[in-house]
């Protein structure tokens, strides 16, 4: 955020809360003050135990999914064991609000029986630039979104939805001036597919290919 507040949207897997902290350090960044946890599996919840000491947040926001995988509540019970609050957000809520800043779920609505179509989308607007957070929805969602949501055509970075997965053939058009960002690595489920690799290329980055910081120019 442009005051130097610090957002972390989902913390990977528990392996990976070593690789995250050191990332973060690098660029001086010493506490997290808001926290989203996207859905709950182990690979977007299982860094927070490690991140637990830097972040500084009161409360975390979730989207309430009773579902997924259990290391997931367990870790949502320590942090309320804690003293923190689990807040539960839906499309609509603004997770905060500045002059220049914008934090706002767009997905989903309710939930439904997919852990990862009920994922957290987000909506970030800062100094003027888009970001669309887009955790694991699948392809009906995207779908939705482009049309419920004209406006994040206006993004200007983009997350590829679940590490790489199947993309609607409309998506990269859909987002004529952004960048692609691909959280991914080595998986059993055969993540990133060549067809979404083959439809993003020129414009897509990986964090299986280092690490990626944007930055306002």
């Amino acid at each position: 955020r442009p005051d130097g507040h610090v957002t972390l949207i989902d913390a990977g897997s528990k392996a990976a809360a070593g690789n995250i902290k050191g990332f973060l350090g690098e660029k001086g960044i010493v506490a997290v003050n808001t926290v989203v946890l996207t859905h709950p599996h182990e690979n977007h919840c299982g860094g927070l135990e490690g991140l637990a000491p830097i972040i500084k947040a009161n409360e975390l926001f979730f989207n309430g999914d009773t579902g997924g995988d259990e290391a997931c509540a367990g870790i949502l019970e320590a942090l309320q064991r804690a003293g923190r609050t689990i807040k539960t957000v839906k499309a609509g809520d603004v997770i905060y609000e500045g002059r220049d800043y914008l934090l706002k779920v767009l997905h989903p609505s309710v939930l439904g029986p997919g852990t990862n179509d009920n994922s957290l989308v987000l909506w970030l607007k800062a100094e003027g630039k888009g970001f669309l957070f887009t955790a694991d929805i699948g392809t009906v969602q995207q779908a939705a979104l482009v049309w419920e949501f004209p406006f994040v055509s206006q993004a200007h970075a983009v997350q590829v939805p679940h590490h790489g997965g199947a993309v609607i053939p409309a998506w990269k058009a859909s987002f004529p001036q952004a960048v692609f960002i691909m959280s991914t690595g080595k998986n059993p489920y055969g993540l990133p597919l060549k067809e979404t690799l083959n439809a993003l290329a020129e414009k897509l980055y990986r964090t299986d290919q280092g690490a990626i910081t944007l930055t306002n120019r």
